[in-house]
């Protein structure tokens, strides 16, 4: 049966070798060799190799018998996520601090507690509402017992350098607080509006990600330094000693790892100083201060988005320093709790200068009276004092507006559409009132609901 089988494989194999000589006209196709052909080839034999060599091949790379890469599971490209820290009993708060990957160790951690502002300067273990840690071989400690509530807490990189976070500790578990440190450096120097070095400016740098905060002050010639900056985006704000502002500079920077970047802020020439009044279309001051809001005017200059701000105060007025540089100024407008643009491409320079802005939108005044007097009325009920307030028909603006001593109110920056305005404890009570486009000011006075 073998050798049947044997033949008959035989003759079929000659048919189809006569079969190809008939349709090239006598000479069979040339199969060229593949580009590993060589490889299976002796020194001495340019032929093919043996059959048994070439099944050995086969043989063993098909021995692992791997599935295609369609049939077998498909390896994601993405990070694999961090693994969760295990839970800590309640009350106890672990802080661990890295530097590149590598833990920082003998490093002081302050836990300020009861306080939601960042750890005041000058922190030392001498204050009874800090608890002082020192960082282990691997980078880490833990303090245990404390009270659930909120914490600050920082890692002491070096004198005058404490990186900080704020947590929450819960009841019922406690939290791990991780620092990652990276090699980015910040410096620079800070000028006064007058050009001098701004001493005990402080600098505040945080990042966005993880919401950590740098703090530095300048020495006693306006120079700061900071370093182990994280890389990313930062917040960076400048609050010179004694400002009541929240921030006379402020500016977005992103930092490489690192990077080592130089921001100065202010000008050795001094700043210019402009002053001037907010007022509405029709020429009047706009009051800064509303019943829960205050206006304030924010600068940002054109050639690298720095930003700071003033305050408008109760008689429309406004003064604040600024660099050499070109303007778009905003203001905040209280009724929509946005702010509008009241100049773009203000050119300043070195000389202080005046120039005052428009705030767009109607202003809507009056008084209130007592509906069965007719006088006016500038207290409610026990003798509670009187304020207006404004909202669109659709609830989209608010506006709270006291009432003055003669009894009159004034709502500024109100946008074309309906309003409803009053002074009762009722909703229901108020007046509707519609603003138009053409509208500078309007007259509506007000009647205390009884």
């Amino acid at each position: 049966m073998k050798l049947r089988s044997g033949l008959a494989a035989g003759v079929v194999a000659v048919a189809i070798l006569a079969y190809f000589l008939i349709q090239s006209g006598g000479d069979p196709p040339v199969i060229e060799p593949g580009p590993h052909a060589g490889a299976h080839k002796d020194a001495g034999d340019p032929g093919e190799p043996p059959l048994a060599q070439e099944d050995s091949t086969r043989v063993q790379l098909e021995a692992p018998h791997e599935p295609p890469p369609s049939e077998g599971p498909q390896v994601s490209s993405k990070p694999e996520p961090p693994v969760p820290d295990p839970p800590l009993v309640a009350g106890c708060l672990r802080v661990i601090a890295t530097r590149g990957g590598i833990g920082l160790s003998g490093h002081r951690v302050y836990v300020y507690s009861g306080s939601r502002h960042w750890l005041p300067r000058g922190l030392t273990a001498a204050d009874p509402r800090a608890t002082v840690l020192v960082l282990d071989a691997a980078g880490a400690t833990e303090v245990h017992g404390l009270e659930p509530g909120e914490y600050s807490v920082g890692v002491e990189l070096a004198p005058g350098q404490l990186p900080q976070r704020h947590v929450e500790l819960a009841a019922d578990v406690g939290r791990t607080v991780r620092f990652e440190f990276s090699g980015a450096r910040l410096f620079g120097n800070v000028f006064n509006p007058r050009g001098g070095p701004a001493t005990g400016a402080c600098v505040s740098v945080s990042h966005m990600k993880s919401e950590t905060l740098w703090e530095a002050w300048t020495d006693s010639v306006g120079a700061y330094n900071m370093e182990a900056l994280q890389e990313g985006w930062h917040w960076i704000t400048v609050r010179f000693e004694g400002s009541l502002s929240n921030s006379d500079h402020m500016l977005q920077v992103s930092l490489l790892e690192g990077e080592e970047k130089r921001l100065d802020f202010g000008s050795p020439a001094g700043l210019a100083v402009w002053r001037g009044v907010l007022r509405n279309r029709a020429g009047n001051a706009v009051p800064g201060r509303g019943l829960y809001s205050t206006t304030h005017l924010h600068f940002v200059r054109a050639e690298d988005h720095a930003y700071s701000s003033c305050m408008v105060d109760g008689a429309g007025r406004f003064e604040h320093s600024l660099a050499p540089g070109k303007y778009d100024v905003r203001a905040d407008r209280p009724a929509h709790l946005r702010r509008v643009a009241v100049a773009q491409e203000v050119e300043v320079g070195t000389v202080d200068f005046e120039r005052d802005l428009v705030l767009p939108g109607t202003r809507v005044m009056g008084r209130i009276f007592d509906p069965e007097t007719g006088e006016p009325r500038t207290q409610g009920d026990g003798g509670r004092p009187l304020a207006v307030r404004a909202r669109t028909t659709n609830s989209t603006a608010y506006h709270f507006v006291p009432v003055g001593a003669d009894a009159t109110y004034i709502l500024d920056g109100l946008s074309p559409g309906i309003w409803r305005i009053g002074s009762g404890p009722r909703a229901d009570d108020d007046v509707e009132v519609q603003v138009r486009e053409q509208d500078y000011e309007l007259i509506v006075n007000l009647e205390l609901p009884r």
